[in-house]
C-alpha cells in the first residue's frame, strides 16, 4: 500500500520526520509518497530553499518518492491547495491507500463530521450569500456561520486542522476512499515558522535539511525572500497590478495604495495589512499578480506533477503509476508540456528572489535526486 503525505517542508523539521515514522509504524511495509509544494508556498512566499534540495532532504529522512504540488495550486488558499494535492494523489491512488497528516486535534470522527457539515448544500449556499454581502473575510465568515449553525468549532481556527478538513472534502469530491490518519502535533518540535524566524535556522534543522540549506546559502541560493526583489515588486504594484487570483474585494487596490508609500517589501505588507486582509492573503495576491495567475487557473485541476526525488521503492511506485497513465509525471522540465509554462514562470521569479540572482532556466536544468538505496 501507499501512504501519502501532503507537505511543504519549508523547511523540513523533526516534526515532519515524526509523522513519516508514524506512517511506517502504523502501516508496516508501506511506500511513503510526499506531494510537496514547489518553489512557492501556501503563504504566497518563496520557499527558504528550492524544491529539489528540499525533496532530496525528504528522501534522506525517510520518504520514498517526492512529487510536486504544481504552481499555482501550491500557493492557493487551503481549499485550492488541498484540491490540487488530492488531484496529484488521484494519479497514484489505489484502494486501501492512506493519507497521513499532522493535526491539532487528531480526532478523525470530529474532523470528518465537520467536513461533512461544511460540504452540505445548505451551508455552502448560506456561506456564499454571506460572502456576497462582503460582511467579513471568508475565513471569519465561515467560522461565524458554522458556529451559528452547528456550534463551536476550534478546528476552523487551527492551521493544520483547516487543511485536514479540506483534504477530507477534496478526497470525497474526487472519489478517493483514503484511510485518513491524523497524527497529533507534538509541542516539542520547532515548527517551520520557528525555524524560518530563528537567527540560526540551520541549527534547528534535521541533518539532511541542514546540509541542503547550508549548501544553498553558500552558493547564494538561500534563503529566498521578497527582500531580494523588493524594488521591482513596489514598482509593479505602483504601475502594473492588474486583476489576479486572491486580488479581488479590494486586495490588490490596497496593495497598490500601500506601494505608493512603501519602499521595502515588509513595509508594503505592514501598510496593507488589516483585519480583513491576512498577511498570507496579501502575499498570495502579490504573487499571483506578478505571475498573472487568474482565478480560473486555481479552479482547474493539475494535469501533471514533477518528479523531485525518489529512492528504489519510489521509482518502482512511479513506474507502475506511469504505466496506468493517470497523470503526466515530468522528469525533464525541458521536455514538459505547455501546461508546465506557469511553473516555469514561477521558477524564473524564484531565481530573482535568492540572494544571488540565478541564471535563466536554472530549474529547467536541475534534475531529480534519485538513489538506488
Amino acid at each position: 500500500m501507499t501512504v501519502f503525505l501532503i507537505c511543504e517542508f519549508d523547511p523540513l523539521h523533526h516534526g515532519h520526520i515524526y509523522v513519516m515514522r508514524k506512517a511506517r509504524e502504523l502501516f508496516p511495509g508501506c511506500s511513503l509518497v510526499c506531494v510537496m509544494s514547489g518553489n512557492f508556498t501556501q503563504r504566497g512566499t518563496p520557499a527558504v530553499t528550492d524544491k529539489f534540495r528540499r525533496a532530496k532532504a525528504a528522501v534522506c529522512c525517510g520518504a520514498d518518492l517526492v512529487l510536486s504540488l504544481p504552481f499555482p495550486f501550491c500557493s492557493g488558499s487551503a481549499e485550492y491547495f488541498a484540491r490540487g494535492a488530492l488531484s496529484v494523489i488521484s494519479g497514484f491512488y489505489r484502494e486501501g491507500d492512506a493519507l497521513i497528516f499532522g493535526s491539532e486535534c487528531a480526532d478523525l470522527e470530529y474532523l470528518s463530521k465537520t467536513a461533512q457539515n461544511l460540504s452540505s448544500e445548505n451551508f455552502v449556499s448560506a456561506l456564499r450569500a454571506k460572502i456576497a454581502g462582503h460582511e467579513m473575510p471568508y475565513a471569519e465568515a465561515r467560522q461565524a456561520l458554522y458556529e451559528k449553525t452547528y456550534g463551536e468549532c476550534p478546528a476552523l481556527s487551527a492551521r493544520n486542522d483547516i487543511l485536514a478538513l479540506e483534504y477530507i472534502k477534496a478526497a470525497k469530491e474526487q472519489g478517493l476512499d483514503l484511510i485518513f490518519t491524523p497524527v497529533k502535533r507534538e509541542p516539542g518540535f520547532a515548527s517551520s515558522s520557528d525555524i524560518r524566524k530563528s537567527a540560526d535556522p540551520a541549527s534547528l534543522m534535521p541533518g539532511p535539511m541542514k546540509t541542503a540549506f547550508v549548501q544553498a546559502a553558500a552558493a547564494g541560493e538561500a534563503p529566498a525572500s521578497y527582500k531580494n526583489f523588493e524594488k521591482a515588486i513596489v514598482y509593479h504594484l505602483r504601475t502594473n497590478a492588474g486583476a489576479a487570483a486572491e486580488g479581488g474585494h479590494g486586495v490588490l487596490e490596497r496593495l497598490s495604495k500601500a506601494a505608493k508609500e512603501a519602499q521595502t517589501a515588509e513595509e508594503l505588507f505592514e501598510k496593507a495589512a488589516s483585519s480583513a486582509y491576512t498577511d498570507a492573503k496579501l502575499r498570495r495576491a502579490l504573487l499571483f499578480s506578478l505571475l498573472g495567475v487568474a482565478e480560473e487557473d486555481l479552479k482547474a485541476s493539475p494535469s501533471y506533477t514533477q518528479l523531485l526525488a525518489a529512492d528504489k521503492t519510489g521509482l518502482k511506485k512511479l513506474s507502475a503509476a506511469r504505466k496506468e497513465s493517470k497523470i503526466t509525471v515530468i522528469t525533464k522540465p525541458a521536455d514538459a508540456p505547455e501546461a508546465f509554462d506557469i511553473e516555469r514562470s514561477a521558477d524564473e521569479l524564484y531565481c530573482m528572489l535568492t540572494p544571488k540572482t540565478l541564471r535563466y532556466g536554472e530549474y529547467i536544468r536541475r534534475t531529480p535526486f534519485v538513489t538506488e538505496e
